[in-house]
């Protein structure tokens, strides 16, 4: 069965990922503030809590040709922000992306987050009654840019929630 952390950074500037592979671990990669990073062609396959999470100002992770599949537990991409303390998860990229097969929560759930971006990716396949991208903007504000994306096959497609001024294009 699955246990650990496939990889933790925690409060890094700067890093890079490139062509690995993280399966069966309880989180495939979690990062902890930190900033200024790359996931670059990363799959992450049977999680059985979380596929990747981006917590308290893990800010500027460029996320390119990731694959998040088979989560089992909660999301498969989880960025957690902290309300009482202000800090949030921004200015983060994910493009060119599979994000797939979330069996019992959410794809994307996104707490206290701004400017972040999701562009031409696939965020599909999870659990009837569950959210394919759920956002929760950070004072009421988002300032997501989700382009070019391809959401489909989930219980609610894309929901937002104490968000504005996000752009919506395809």
């Amino acid at each position: 069965s699955p246990s650990g952390m496939g990889l933790y950074i925690y409060d890094r500037d700067g890093f890079k990922i490139i062509d690995c592979v993280f399966d069966n671990f309880d989180y495939g990669i979690y990062l902890n503030d930190s900033r200024h990073g790359d996931l670059i062609n990363v799959t992450i396959n049977n999680s059985d809590v979380d596929g990747l999470v981006l917590e308290d100002e893990s800010n500027d992770v460029r996320m390119k040709g990731i694959q998040v599949i088979n989560t089992k537990g909660d999301n498969a991409i989880w960025f957690d922000g902290d309300e009482w303390s202000a800090s949030e998860v921004s200015g983060n990229l994910i493009e060119d992306s599979v994000i797939r097969k979330s069996t019992s929560a959410e794809l994307v759930w996104i707490n206290w987050g701004l400017n972040n971006e999701f562009r031409r990716s696939n965020f599909s396949e999870s659990p009837s009654g569950q959210y394919g991208v759920y956002i929760n903007g950070h004072n009421n504000i988002g300032n997501f840019d989700i382009n070019d994306n391809i959401i489909f096959s989930n219980g609610v497609g894309l929901y937002l929630y104490n968000s504005k001024n996000n752009d919506f294009n395809r």
